[in-house]
C-alpha cells in the first residue's frame, strides 16, 4: 500500500551495469556518449553540473595530445618545448 514514502528499488543491477543499461540513466544524461582518439566510442559519466552558458566538459583526449599547446600557453618557447620533448621531460602524442 502507498504510504507517501519515497523509495527506490535497490536489488536491481549493480552500479556499473545500471549506469550503462538503465533507460532512465540515458534519458537524464547520467551517461553520455564520448569518443576517445585511441579507443573509439564509449559511454562516460554525464556532467555533474550544468552551467548556464552551456560550456560542458568535452571529454578526454589522448595522453600527450595537448602537451605542446599547454606549454605554449604558459609561455614556453618552441625551442624549449623541443628540448623538453627530446630529453623526455614531457611526452607528446606521436600518432594521429
Amino acid at each position: 500500500a502507498t504510504r507517501g514514502i519515497g523509495c527506490v528499488r535497490a536489488d536491481g543491477l549493480q552500479p556499473p551495469a545500471f549506469l550503462l543499461e538503465d533507460e532512465h540513466c540515458g534519458i537524464e544524461e547520467l551517461r553520455v556518449p564520448a569518443v576517445h582518439p585511441d579507443w573509439g566510442e564509449y559511454f562516460r559519466n554525464g556532467p555533474m553540473v550544468r552551467f548556464s552558458k552551456g560550456d560542458e566538459y568535452p571529454g578526454t583526449g589522448a595522453m600527450g595530445g595537448a602537451t605542446t599547446a599547454l606549454l605554449e600557453e604558459i609561455g614556453y618557447s618552441a625551442d624549449k618545448i623541443d628540448e623538453l620533448i627530446a630529453d623526455g621531460t614531457v611526452g607528446v602524442r606521436t600518432t594521429a
